[in-house]
């Protein structure tokens, strides 16, 4: 029967885990928790991982867990392990760092006591040792009690029996741990990352599979179906839409719009120039040089009508897709609506053999078929180079800036700790996938989605792959570059493709 009645830790109140052992059957983990105390008088207590994996909630998911901070803390010991001199392979540096993107900073839990001066029921667990022994590692708590205060467990300083936990954790503490199991915490962090997993939107399921090692993904990542706006970020007005007037839902074999020249919601969308006559070129040249309209000249639609894929033109050209939105009169069957929709192809997050974690198709994909969106919190320019000042030059990068419109991105998403399946796609110099730009809204250039098409056909179970660096001129990465300019936070590029530019940047 658990000791607090079901009871479990709530986040905000732990600062990290420091330690595990093994202790009447049970994998126990060392909570330091949050507050403001002495250094060498800080609470800690033991906590089984039940303790630790939160309340089940509706539809199967955990509330409150605090899992995460397990995670970090084995891998914590991962990295020891893998960065000790009797181990011959040195730590690699995961290289899923694109060019566009820019460092991001290593998670910072924010710490609060949280705790309230009432109290359900009350229990200690102190042990009456002295603290005089130099073996510390067989109490319970340290410096606190344990209260239950609604669903939580809670720690109140105590210093009756102060110990000093200034060499936290102990060296007994490291011993016993070395010997100590740590699988039912693999195993819980693990069935949480997949409840996470069944609740993303889509037509079909996301898997996870790791047949290298026992990791799983970082729990401090937050699926989304959309856009999480941050500070001084505001999402778009959906009553400043503006739809296209002169389309019919029973136009193109009711296939919504069917005439590029009268579609309003092709405006700014790429002119087809073969079709131009020569005097709607000079129309379009004078447009072009004064930012003008260009509606009325024959542009193309972005999508095949019947298979919903990518067309060539906009494949190549890399130009901003345009659909058709809710105001629009073509009507929701409308061929101009595909990344709206959302995904509809099964994708499976899996572990690769050197390069993190990677994502790939369950079924075959088509040359210019939608595969997801890019999704992430949407932060200011200067939000995002904070983020970048204060980052861990050593940790992944998932910032990227909403520049298609702009030199200078008034805006970036952060990938980190907010998004979608895509963000565990990797680079490679000779890709499958590439991104583009797509907006619901023409006249809004600031806010739009990053939507991965397939470009070119892929098998099931191959790698999704994209070019973190494509715009980049060649000249960058001359072989000259490659061995003058190497800097000592360099990236090197790990693809493995006949093309491999052996560098993401310099």
């Amino acid at each position: 029967m658990p000791r607090f009645a079901g009871a479990t830790i709530k986040v905000e109140n732990v600062d990290r885990i420091v330690c595990h052992r093994s202790f009447k059957g049970n994998e126990e983990y060392l909570i330091k928790w949050g507050g403001q105390q002495a250094p060498n008088c800080w609470p800690y207590s033991w906590h089984p991982i039940y303790e630790l994996a939160g309340a089940d909630g509706l539809n199967g998911s955990s509330n409150n867990s605090c899992l995460k901070f397990v995670q970090i803390y084995l891998n914590s010991l991962r990295k020891r392990k893998r960065t000790t001199p009797s181990n011959e392979e040195s730590l690699k540096r995961k290289n899923s760092e694109p060019h566009s993107y820019r460092l991001s900073p290593f998670e910072r839990t924010e710490i609060e006591n949280g705790a309230s001066s009432r109290a359900s029921s009350l229990f200690s667990t102190h042990s009456e040792e002295s603290n005089s022994s130099t073996d510390v590692s067989h109490e319970t708590t340290y410096n606190c009690k344990l209260e239950v205060e609604g669903p939580y467990i809670v720690a109140k300083a105590s210093i009756v029996h102060p110990i000093d936990t200034s060499d936290f954790p102990t060296t007994a503490m490291l011993d016993r741990a070395r010997l100590s199991s740590m699988t039912i915490a693999e195993t819980k962090i693990r069935a949480e990352f997949i409840r996470d997993l069944q609740h993303i939107r889509g037509a079909k399921p996301i898997k996870l599979v790791n047949t290298h090692d026992t990791t799983s993904p970082p729990l401090s990542f937050h699926f989304v179906d959309e856009y999480v706006y941050g500070k001084g970020v505001y999402p778009p007005d959906p009553d400043a839409l503006i739809g296209c007037k002169n389309c019919r839902p029973d136009m193109g074999g009711h296939c919504g719009c069917e005439y590029t020249k009268v579609c309003e919601c092709l405006e700014y969308a790429e002119v087809a120039h073969a079709k131009l006559t020569e005097e709607e070129e000079l129309q379009w040249q004078v447009a072009d040089r004064n930012g003008e309209s260009t509606l009325g000249l024959p542009k193309r639609f972005p999508y095949s009508k019947g298979t919903g894929y990518l067309v060539q033109s906009y494949i190549n050209s890399g130009f901003p897709i345009y659909e058709c939105n809710e105001k629009c009169a073509c009507g929701p069957i409308c061929k101009s609506r595909v990344v709206q929709k959302g995904r509809h192809v099964g994708l499976e997050i899996f572990k690769t053999r050197d390069r993190g974690w990677g994502l790939r198709s369950t079924e075959h994909l088509r040359y210019g078929e939608f595969i997801d969106t890019y999704r992430g919190e949407v932060i200011t320019d200067e939000e995002a180079t904070k983020r970048e000042d204060d980052g861990d030059k050593d940790k992944e990068s998932y910032l990227f800036s909403l520049d298609k419109h702009h030199k200078d991105a008034a805006y970036v998403v952060d990938g980190q700790y907010f998004g979608g399946p895509s963000r565990f796609i990797n680079h490679s110099c000779d890709p499958n996938c590439a991104i583009y730009a797509v907006s619901y809204d023409k006249n809004n250039t600031f806010i739009y989605d990053l939507a991965f098409f397939a470009v070119r056909e892929i098998p099931p179970g191959q790698e999704l792959t994209f070019d973190y660096c494509a715009g980049t001129s060649p000249d960058e990465f001359s072989s000259s570059q490659q061995e003058i300019e190497v800097e000592d936070d360099s990236i090197p590029c790990r693809c493995k493709s006949a093309n491999c530019r052996k560098w993401l940047w310099k």
